[in-house]
């Protein structure tokens, strides 16, 4: 699942050069100070989108057994 997620970001980062998954908002929220320096040249400009080391961590929950498809009708 890392790797998948990691895969996606780094598309994203090199060939379209843009912030879809909005990451400069998750920055924003924690780090507000050192954003407002870097926000006009987050994913335009100097591009620190594109440039950023993004390392994902996923620790996933299961919650419940089973299948989420629905049952054969016979």
């Amino acid at each position: 699942m890392d790797q998948r997620i990691q895969k996606s970001i780094k598309l994203v980062q090199k060939k379209y050069k843009v912030d879809v998954l909005a990451l400069g908002e998750v920055y924003k929220r924690n780090n507000y100070k050192e954003w407002k320096k870097i926000s006009k040249n987050w994913d335009q400009g100097e591009n620190y989108f594109s440039n950023a080391d993004i390392n994902v961590y996923v620790h996933p929950v299961i919650e419940h057994a089973g299948s989420a498809l629905p049952k054969r009708v016979k």
